[in-house]
């Protein structure tokens, strides 16, 4: 299982470099130490969320297999309190995979590098199909969750986690002085 998942993040790593992306928004602030500006897919509907301490922006288009949605989320961390993931040990990177299992019913867990340095966790459901998948860091101890998964739960396509990896790849993280 473990080398059946690193073949399909080679893959989507090796695809991601097509996908298609258009505009630059910026998320709106959830943190005071900083800003945080994510390249949006072509094509894509885009509603951004405030809420008290934490933001949603969810994009919706076409995919292959009816609308694809993918949520991307800025919230507070009280386990990473300050904290990003490229200071993490082993037992708080396993604490992270746990608390991504959450939603799943068959995960498989892989840690990754952005290609800005940054760490990253994809997490994918392997039971009946890949019905979701999810990326995440950690930065100035807030969560960055990005979500994958059709409308009508049908299995992500190659493509589908190349473009999630484009997405992830590239938010922009701006110190704000405080």
């Amino acid at each position: 299982m473990k080398k059946a998942l690193s073949l399909l993040l080679a893959a989507m790593l090796l695809l991601a470099s097509g996908a298609a992306l258009a505009e630059t928004i910026k998320i709106q602030e959830t943190a005071r130490a900083f800003d945080v500006t994510v390249v949006i897919p072509d094509g894509a509907t885009v509603v951004q969320d405030v809420y008290d301490d934490w933001v949603c922006v969810e994009f919706q288009l076409p995919g292959e297999d009816g609308m694809l949605e993918i949520d991307l989320s800025v919230a507070p961390s009280e386990e990473f309190a300050g904290r990003s993931l490229s200071e993490a040990d082993e037992d708080e990177r396993a604490l992270l995979v746990e608390l991504s299992s959450i939603n799943f019913l068959e995960p498989a867990h892989e840690f990754f590098t952005l290609s800005n340095g940054t760490p990253a966790l994809f997490s994918i459901e392997t039971g009946e199909g890949m019905q979701f998948a999810t990326m995440q860091t950690i930065y100035k101890g807030f969560f960055i969750y990005l979500y994958c998964g059709y409308e009508d739960h049908f299995p992500l396509a190659d493509n589908d986690l190349a473009l999630m990896y484009d997405i992830m790849d590239s938010l922009v993280f701006t110190d704000v002085a405080e």
